[in-house]
């Protein structure tokens, strides 16, 4: 069954380097005997199948590795559907990792974080979008109380001017009443600008 199943996966594709079959089985017979004399058997086969495969291009190898099995018997696994199953699964993984692009790595500004509602301001101070209060869209940043909203949207429009970056302000948090400084991220985008917040005691505890 090995030497079909490396066959078989050569065939597919030519630049198939390697593959790697393996065939793994247990027997267990459960036996229970009660006081009162009930016996109840139970006989639990385990069988499993795991192919990897690895491919290679111009110098750089990929792996795509699939496995199935479970309790049944290995003439399941012998069927011919179910491990060509197996090599197309193990074969099309190693395809599309050898068809990769690495990620871009090293630091990369975060605009939106876990539980930081995400915002899209007009210039004029609309909300175009809130995401964590959906009904203050279309509603504008003057209109929040307790707040400059008008020297609030320029020291936005300003620090987005400059490029991504921080603007600090003094708002009342609704979940505690009191004033905090709050922070919030922004950037422009097109003739827009996008923005996430959080209050500075939340940021210093994380």
């Amino acid at each position: 069954m090995r030497q079909t199943i490396d066959a078989a996966a050569r065939a597919r594709d030519p630049r198939v380097a390697q593959v790697s079959v393996g065939l793994s089985g247990t027997w267990s017979v459960v036996e229970i005997v009660r006081a009162d004399g009930f016996v109840a058997t139970d006989v639990r086969p385990l069988v499993r199948l795991n192919v990897s495969i690895v491919v290679e291009q111009n110098g750089r190898r990929e792996t795509g590795t699939f496995g199935m099995g479970g309790r049944y018997l290995y003439d399941r696994l012998f069927e011919e559907q179910t491990w060509n199953r197996a090599v197309d699964e193990a074969l099309r993984q190693a395809l599309v990792n050898l068809d990769s692009v690495a990620a871009p790595a090293g630091e990369m500004t975060v605009l939106l974080g876990p539980g930081w509602p995400g915002i899209v301001l007009h210039p004029d101070g609309r909300y175009l979008a809130f995401g964590g209060n959906p009904a203050k869209v279309g509603t504008r940043v003057q209109d929040i109380p307790g707040i400059d909203g008008d020297r609030l949207v320029a020291d936005i429009a300003a620090q987005a001017a400059r490029g991504p970056g921080w603007v600090e302000y003094d708002i009342t948090n609704p979940a505690t009443g009191r004033v905090q400084t709050k922070m919030s991220f922004v950037q422009a985008l097109d003739d827009l600008y996008l923005g996430c917040g959080v209050y500075k005691s939340l940021a210093a505890r994380s």
